[in-house]
């Protein structure tokens, strides 16, 4: 499973930086309890990816090191960007990598042909609705298709489809959810 949200006392952080990758295995470092449990749910996720014409673009919100990024490649994929908040999990980025933020929208600010989101970052105690607003409005512009997915504690409360409308988007009653173990994932169109 997942330990959700993934966060690591910021002096263990600062005093573990330079022996981070030997002190955490890969799938610890994205908050994950087991290589196997990280592999489901990419596996999952990467089942729902619509599919990329050659040199599709996909932006990762929120992408850990970028792993997933990576094996989106292997879907057409090539064109990737991913933005997590987190530098030191970027430390290991299997992908290009920028560091900060999902809510500050110039850090993405290409056009992509889908967007990878856990829509529960737009609903976290924090997040202002002027904010997650505008990471929609960037997404109207930017993408044709978002992939949300959430796994662990936010599907445990209440289904992707109600934590996806909670966060502001558009799913219509009858939106294929991919599910497996404890990830679930959708496509919306961004009209």
């Amino acid at each position: 499973g997942l330990r959700f949200p993934f966060q690591r006392r910021r002096e263990e952080l600062v005093t573990a930086k330079p022996a981070f990758r030997r002190a955490f295995p890969v799938w610890e470092r994205n908050g994950f309890s087991t290589e196997a449990a990280m592999d489901a749910a990419h596996a999952l996720i990467l089942g729902a990816l619509p599919p990329s014409v050659a040199g599709g673009a996909i932006l990762d919100l929120g992408c850990g090191n970028g792993r997933l990024l990576n094996r989106a490649a292997d879907k057409g994929y090539t064109r990737s960007l991913g933005v997590e908040v987190e530098a030191i999990r970027a430390l290991d980025a299997e992908a290009s990598i920028r560091v900060g933020s999902l809510f500050d929208v110039t850090l993405w600010d290409q056009e992509y042909d889908v967007v990878l989101l856990m829509p529960g970052r737009l609903v976290e105690p924090g997040v202002t609705a002027e904010m997650a607003a505008a990471v929609r409005d960037a997404l109207h512009r930017r993408t044709r298709q978002v992939l949300l997915y959430a796994y662990g504690d936010w599907i445990q409360r209440e289904s992707l489809v109600a934590l996806s409308r909670r966060a502001g988007f558009i799913v219509p009653d009858d939106v294929v959810v991919h599910t497996a173990d404890n990830t679930h994932a959708l496509v919306v169109t961004m009209a």
